[in-house]
């Protein structure tokens, strides 16, 4: 980065802690470091949603209007955020999951696969929705909760992991490449685990995600 300041970043890794962890361990690295959002072609994005820096946007996500997405969120494959929500910074919605209007996801928190928040619903910060649990109702901060409905089953941790899954996280060469300007806008930090960090890292060699749009800061999506 130092040697190339035209270069952003994006950092690939699903656990919202550990996200915010790389995030501050680059900056401390290199102060100036920029990092983009990557949008997958499939997403559909309505007017007015505005997105922050270094949040990933999956194949297949449906963006209703006026939703306000923090910095460095996740809204995962087949998702769907409707309109007039907010998603705090890092947090994230996993494939199949859905919101009704006018919902608040905390900063931290996660919305398992299949989960469903009804509208109006405020969820705290650092909370964990089990996947296919429907939230009907506001719920505090640092809570993990499941069921139909949904209801909280313990305290979490700050800090505490969405899963046990252990991973590694590995710089690859793997890049963004913006086909319309003909050059490359942005390195991918990425995360791997077991055996499957190495298989990882041979098989994102040189390889680019052609297609994604690349937005900064505060772009709207249209």
């Amino acid at each position: 980065l130092k040697l190339n300041p035209e270069y952003k970043l994006f950092v690939a890794i699903g656990d919202n802690w550990n996200r915010s962890k790389i995030v501050e361990y680059i900056l401390s690295l290199v102060p100036q470091a920029e990092f983009v959002s990557a949008i997958h072609p499939s997403a559909q994005i309505a007017k007015e949603v505005n997105i922050g820096k270094g949040t990933a946007i999956m194949a297949g996500a449906v963006i209703n209007s006026s939703t306000n997405i923090g910095d460095f969120a996740i809204i995962y494959t087949n998702s769907s955020l409707d309109h007039d929500n907010i998603l705090g910074n890092y947090a994230s919605l996993a494939p199949n999951a859905a919101t009704g209007g006018n919902v608040v996801i905390g900063e931290f928190s996660a919305v398992g696969i299949g989960a469903c928040i009804k509208h109006g619903v405020k969820m705290g910060s650092n909370c964990v929705l089990g996947g296919g649990s429907v939230l009907l109702k506001n719920c505090n901060d640092d809570e993990l909760l499941y069921g139909v409905p949904a209801k909280p089953i313990r305290k979490r941790e700050k800090g505490e992991k969405v899963s046990s899954h252990r991973s590694h996280v590995c710089l690859a060469p793997l890049v963004i490449h913006d086909d319309r300007a003909q050059k490359v806008r942005a390195v991918c930090v990425c995360a791997a685990s077991g055996r499957s960090r190495s298989l990882w890292r041979g098989a994102t060699r040189g390889r680019r995600w052609r297609g994604w749009s690349i937005c900064t800061r505060g772009d709207s999506a249209l």
